[in-house]
């Protein structure tokens, strides 16, 4: 049996000083080397989260004793000022995923906390993480790139600097094919 976990980790964009958030948050997660402990590959997907939520994460909070977002009587949840960022990461074990939990809320302002995501639930909403485009995988050191070379790897050099081999699943589409 499985007992690892699918994630979903929530960052606030615009408290990053930087247009590349991305590459911000991908050089935050990846500084603690937490994710290269995991036993099993690790599939990320990230994204804007986009919908009719206004800035409010709740709807898509899977909210049970896993979860560390704090919903505190200010709702700063509820006042995203930008559309929230999200990774979600599949197969993660829960040791790992609560030390990374810990270490980005210590260190890092733009995150706001660890959900599951529940994937049997029916509540569109909760689906989000649907939406979201998997990027890569990471195993140990090594990532594994969703796409065509040719196309590069916006994290590349953030991830070469963490000592992370970047290497790319070439995706070959046959226009023939029904």
């Amino acid at each position: 049996m499985n007992d690892n976990l699918m994630v979903a980790l929530f960052f606030e964009s615009k408290l990053i000083d930087s247009i590349f958030y991305g590459d911000v948050v991908f050089e935050n997660i990846f500084k603690g080397n937490e994710l290269a402990k995991n036993k099993n590959k690790i599939i990320v997907s990230s994204g804007d989260i986009f919908g009719d939520a206004y800035q409010d994460i709740t709807p898509y909070i899977f909210n049970n004793d896993f979860c560390t977002i704090t919903f505190e009587k200010n709702n700063k949840y509820k006042s995203f000022k930008d559309w929230p960022y999200c990774w979600i990461l599949e197969d993660i074990e829960p040791d790992i995923a609560k030390s990374l939990d810990v270490r980005l809320k210590k260190e890092f302002k733009a995150y706001f906390g660890m959900s599951l995501i529940d994937v049997s639930s029916c509540d569109k909403k909760k689906q989000f993480w649907k939406s979201l485009p998997r990027m890569f995988s990471i195993n140990k050191n090594v990532i594994t790139v969703f796409g065509i070379s040719e196309c590069g790897f916006g994290y590349y050099k953030t991830a070469l600097e963490n000592n992370l081999e970047v290497v790319f699943v070439e995706v070959v589409y046959d226009d023939d094919e029904e």
